[in-house]
């Protein structure tokens, strides 16, 4: 037992009192728990509006344009190089170009976005969104069906509820959060102490301490 002991003081001693342990096992997982939640709250608490120029060559929305919060569309107010001065003049400016390939088996080659910057994934998904149902209601409509009548046949989300042979309902949402933080802390805990045995077997392959150790002790032990 003291030679179990001696081995496991020794390594304690060597990884455990150094600040790189102690940084990667605190630090590590804080900080690559904060690559995926920093993106996602400056998305949320950016509070600029972002302005969208319509040219709405198909006449997709003949009615109001689905602007929302933080999200304006208007229609051109400009052509020619007015149009393009001015979006290089502004960065939080974009516009977007429907033409009558809209309707047609890819509507993506209707739509095209010019803008300094990007289109943001949560702009891209509403607008996304919102042409594809305005595509199908003007389809709908020419077949002569409407929305309405279309949504009364369709079958509502539903699911299927677990229960225990006592009765009692289980909740597959929360076994499924247990899980994921329970495969997260495992990743943590591979990453972090698998790199801890890789030095510590390096430092060992390198210093010769492994041929000390063998021919000092029992392999049980060791």
């Amino acid at each position: 037992m003291r030679a179990i002991y001696l081995i496991l003081s020794r390594e304690l001693f060597v990884r455990v009192k150094t600040k790189q342990f102690w940084i990667l096992s605190i630090l590590g997982p804080v900080l690559m728990s904060a690559f995926i939640a920093v993106p996602i709250i400056i998305t949320k608490m950016d509070d600029s509006t972002q302005t969208i120029w319509v040219q709405d060559d198909a006449q997709l929305w003949k009615q109001k344009l689905p602007s929302k919060e933080k999200l304006l569309l208007i229609p051109a107010p400009l052509k020619g190089q007015a149009l393009i001065d001015s979006l290089a003049q502004d960065e939080n400016l974009g516009l977007l170009t429907v033409t009558a390939e809209v309707f047609g088996k890819d509507p993506g080659k209707g739509l095209k976005f010019t803008s300094q910057s990007p289109m943001s994934i949560k702009v891209q998904d509403y607008l996304t969104e919102n042409i594809s149902k305005t595509v199908e209601d003007k389809k709908l409509e020419e077949n002569g069906v409407s929305r309405a009548k279309l949504d009364s046949m369709k079958t509502p989300e539903f699911s299927i509820q677990s229960v225990k042979p006592e009765g009692s309902s289980q909740s597959s949402e929360k076994a499924f959060g247990l899980a994921s933080i329970g495969s997260m802390l495992m990743y943590f805990f591979i990453l972090i102490y698998g790199m801890q045995v890789l030095r510590g077997v390096s430092e060992e392959k390198s210093n010769r301490i492994m041929e000390v150790l063998i021919s000092s002790v029992q392999p049980f032990q060791l």
